[in-house]
């Protein structure tokens, strides 16, 4: 009986400890950890270590932080603003290029005088091929008198 005790002491306690961390915990699962016994206490000793946590660790960023920070990023804009009229200058003049090559290739080609001469010459018969009306049946699906 005493493990199931000390199982249900350890969830309750994972329980609490989640919630102060900020995770989202079952409402009612928190109540009755809280209703447990030594559950009131369990959540002031957490609520107590994580602001001790928060006063010992100073989590903001000193000012020295800061400028490393703002030196290494001044650095990085100065390159980034000299590598970019490169890169602008080489797709303009990729641009002009395919405009000039386009434009070359099209004046260069022969003007074509009509169409070709033709390899072959297909007859097809009135009534046999073709029908010039629309009602009128092929001469093989007709039936005869």
């Amino acid at each position: 009986m005493s493990t199931q005790f000390e199982n249900n002491a350890e969830r309750s306690s994972e329980l609490i400890s989640l919630f102060v961390d900020g995770e989202d915990v079952d409402a009612g699962l928190l109540g009755k950890a809280l209703v447990a016994p030594g559950g009131r206490e369990t959540l002031l000793d957490f609520l107590a270590l994580r602001e001790h946590i928060h006063k010992e660790l100073d989590i903001q960023p000193s000012a020295d932080f800061y400028e490393i920070l703002e030196e290494g990023l001044s650095s990085v804009r100065r390159r980034s603003a000299t590598r970019k009229f490169p890169r602008i200058a080489l797709a303009s003049l990729s641009l002009l290029l395919g405009i000039g090559i386009g434009l070359g290739v099209s004046l260069t080609r022969s003007r074509v005088e009509g169409p070709p001469p033709a390899n072959r010459t297909l007859r097809f018969e009135p009534g046999t091929d073709w029908y010039a009306h629309a009602r009128e049946e092929p001469s093989w699906n007709r039936e005869e008198p």
